[in-house]
């Protein structure tokens, strides 16, 4: 299912791009509107535990990077793909974890900046999809596996100020991620998640 969903995600990616070199010769200057299209690269650390009933918590470190379409207005749509590693979550058990998430975006720039060099943009998103954790130990019914896929949600907020009209920082996201994946218990997860790192936009 993973592969399917990460297909769709390399698609939209590149629909976007047609779609945005389309368009550029119809748009205004980037720091009067939001520009159509902007990628992210980041860095983050999420905080996580294997079951909700204790705590059991420890630390994936990973990155993503995710593509937003402006389509109507602050209105966006927006596509992430993240990896993410998490080192003796138990007596000799790491895990890894990769999602695929799509869903819609709101981008606010505040009017008051725009006669200034750098130029501050607030965001905040939705994103469903689905999560895939491989290298682990995972129960089942029928015993253990090293592999499961699950549906997942993110939700949460982010600032990138942008440095030039092409060029900025994501100072800081934080998000909300929700995940099924199967745990010996009431196979969910609710774990929160801190990045930041480097943003352009397109052309």
């Amino acid at each position: 299912m993973l592969r399917q969903i990460a297909g769709a995600w390399i698609l939209f990616t590149l629909c976007l791009g047609v779609a945005t070199a389309q368009n550029a010769s119809h748009k205004d200057h980037l720091f009067s509107r939001i520009t159509p299209t902007s990628t992210a690269l980041t860095y983050s650390a999420e905080r996580a535990k294997t079951v909700s009933s204790s705590c059991n918590c420890f630390w994936f470190q990973g990155g993503a990077i995710d593509t937003n379409w402006n389509v109507w207005n602050h209105l966006g749509i927006a596509a992430q793909l993240s990896g993410s590693h998490a080192s003796n979550i138990g007596p000799g058990v790491d895990i890894s974890k990769i999602s695929v998430l799509f869903g819609p975006r709101y981008t606010w720039q505040p009017t008051r900046w725009k006669s200034h060099r750098y130029q501050p943009s607030i965001f905040g998103e939705f994103l469903l999809g689905g999560v895939h954790a491989f290298d682990t130990v995972i129960p089942t019914n029928s015993g253990t596996s090293s592999n499961a896929t699950a549906f997942g949600l993110q939700t949460g907020v982010g600032t990138n100020l942008w440095l030039t009209s092409h060029f900025g920082i994501r100072l800081l996201e934080l998000d909300y991620i929700y995940s099924r994946l199967p745990n010996a218990g009431n196979s969910t997860q609710n774990d929160f998640r801190v990045a930041t790192g480097v943003t352009w936009r397109l052309p």
